[in-house]
C-alpha cells in the first residue's frame, strides 16, 4: 500500500515559519531532544490531546516526517485542508473502525517512519487524559515498536477545548520513551499495554497546582456553556453561561462561580433558588475546585434527572433542543463533504434520538447508533443504519454535551454501549 505523501519542503517552511509563533505564544519548552536522543527508524508516539494546536506543536518540534492520525474533518477546513494532507496526515472517521488507516499504518512502519496517535481519540474537556481508545491499545501492540509517550502539561490550560479564547501561559512537552526497540521485541503485548497505561495519565489542573503558571487571556469563560450544562443550585438543564470578570453565571437562579488563572473555581454567589441551605434538612448545594469536578457531579445526577424528566408529559421527550442541523456525510470523488438533510429540533427519547424537521420527523434507536460523540465545541456526530449524520446547533452557545452524556446513560443502562471514549 502506498503511504502518504510527505512534502518535506513544505515541512521545513511550515516549521520555520509556525514554529517561532507556537514557541512565542505558548512558551513551549520541550525535551525531546534529550528524551528521544539515538531513536532512529519507526516508532509510535502517543500524546495526550487537550488543545487544537497540539499535533502542529508536535510536527513543529519534530527532525522530519511525523506522520499523524488526523479526523477526517481537518481535510474539510479552511486552511488546515491546503496543507495537512501534504504532511501525512492520515484521515480517519472518529470512533468508527476503518482499516485502510490500520494498513496504511502498518505501510508507513515498513517504510521506516514514526507514526503519531492520539489515543484518546479527541480533545479532553477538562484537562484530564481520557480512557483509551481500545482499538489503538491493540494496534500499538501489533506494530511491535519503540513507544514514546508525550505530555503537553500547561495544554488545556492554554486553550481549554470548551473556550473560544486561548490563553497565554506556559506548555511543557514532555517525552519520554518507554518502551526501546529491544522491548518492542522482546515484550509482550499486555506488558506493553501495561506500560502504556502508567505513563498515559495527566491532569493540567493538578499539575498547575505545584507549577503555579498564570494564564492570561481576555474572556476567561467565554464558551464554558459548551461544557458546564446542569447549575448546582436550582439543577437547572442548559442555564449556566459565562458573565464578564471570568464568571459563570446561572442564567436561571443567578448562582456564580469565578474561574481564576490557574484553572481553580470558587463560588461568588449562591443562586436565588438554591436546593438546600444545611439548616432545611436539604443538602447544600455543591461548590467545585475545577471544572473537572463540576463535569463529574454533573455526570453523576444527570441519570436521577433524566429518570424523573419528560419534557410535556408522561411519554414526551427527555431533553429538546431548537434551532438544529441534521447533516448526512456523504463522498464524491474521494472528497467528503455534509449533506444539508434538514432543519429542525434534537429530541431525546428513552430508547430513540428524533429529529424534528420540516415536514418529516426522522427516528435513530439507541441500539442501533454507533460512534455517537461531540465534535468540536458543540457538534454531535452519530452513525445509523449504515450512514454517518452530524447534527449542528444554529448557536455555537448551545451545550450538546448533555445529549451525549444522557444517550451514553441510556444505552449502558440497557446494555448497549457505544463507541468511543468519555466525553
Amino acid at each position: 500500500m502506498d503511504i502518504p505523501e510527505f512534502d518535506l519542503g513544505l515541512f521545513r517552511v511550515l516549521k520555520a515559519l509556525v514554529r517561532p509563533l507556537l514557541v512565542l505564544f505558548f512558551a513551549i519548552e520541550d525535551n525531546r531532544a534529550e528524551a528521544l536522543a539515538g531513536l532512529e527508524g519507526p516508532f509510535v508516539l502517543l500524546g495526550n490531546h487537550s488543545n487544537w494546536y497540539d499535533p502542529f506543536i508536535l510536527v513543529a518540534e519534530s527532525d522530519g516526517p511525523l506522520y499523524f492520525v488526523a479526523t477526517e474533518d481537518l481535510f474539510t477546513l479552511f486552511p488546515y485542508g491546503l496543507f495537512i494532507g501534504r504532511l501525512g496526515a492520515i484521515p480517519k472517521v472518529k470512533f468508527l473502525p476503518d482499516l485502510d488507516t490500520v494498513k496504511k499504518l502498518f505501510a508507513i512502519r515498513d517504510a521506516g517512519h514514526p507514526v503519531g496517535i492520539f489515543p484518546e481519540g479527541e480533545r479532553n474537556w477538562d484537562g484530564r487524559t481520557l480512557p483509551f481508545l481500545p482499538a489503538t491499545l491493540k494496534l500499538v501492540r501489533k506494530l511491535r515498536e519503540p513507544v514514546a509517550v508525550v505530555t503537553l502539561r500547561g495544554a488545556h490550560l492554554s486553550f481549554p477545548r470548551w473556550a473560544i479564547f486561548p490563553r497565554r501561559g506556559k506548555i511543557v512537552v514532555d517525552y519520554r520513551l518507554i518502551v526501546s526497540r529491544e522491548e518492542a521485541r522482546s515484550l509482550s503485548g499486555e506488558e506493553v499495554e501495561a506500560r502504556i497505561l502508567a505513563a498515559f495519565s495527566h491532569d493540567d489542573v493538578e499539575w498547575n497546582r505545584g507549577e503555579r503558571v498564570a494564564f492570561r487571556g481576555p474572556f476567561r469563560t467565554a464558551g464554558i456553556e459548551a461544557l458546564l450544562y446542569l447549575c448546582p443550585d436550582c439543577r437547572g438543564l442548559g442555564t449556566i453561561g459565562w458573565a464578564m470578570g471570568a464568571r459563570v453565571r446561572c442564567r436561571s437562579c443567578g448562582a456564580e462561580h469565578h474561574l481564576d488563572m490557574y484553572g481553580k473555581l470558587r463560588r461568588v454567589g449562591h443562586g436565588v433558588a438554591m436546593v438546600g441551605s444545611g439548616g432545611d434538612g436539604l443538602a447544600p448545594p455543591p461548590s467545585f475546585a475545577d471544572t473537572g469536578s463540576w463535569v463529574d457531579w454533573q455526570k453523576a445526577t444527570l441519570p436521577g434527572l433524566l429518570e424523573g424528566r419528560a419534557v410535556g408529559g408522561e411519554g414526551s421527550a427527555l431533553l429538546v433542543e431548537a434551532g438544529m442541523r441534521l447533516y448526512r456525510r456523504e463522498r464524491a470523488g474521494g472528497k467528503v463533504r455534509l449533506a444539508l438533510v434538514s432543519k429542525g429540533s434534537l429530541e431525546l427519547f428513552h430508547d430513540r434520538i428524533s429529529f424534528a424537521g420540516k415536514g418529516e420527523s426522522l427516528d435513530f434507536p439507541l441500539p442501533e447508533l454507533a460512534g455517537v460523540n461531540v465534535i468540536y465545541r458543540n457538534y454531535l456526530d452519530f452513525a445509523s443504519g449504515g450512514q454517518l449524520y452530524r447534527l449542528v446547533p444554529r448557536s455555537g452557545s448551545r451545550c450538546i454535551l448533555v445529549f451525549l452524556h444522557a444517550i451514553r446513560y441510556l444505552m449502558k443502562r440497557e446494555g448497549n454501549e457505544t463507541m468511543g471514549s468519555e466525553g
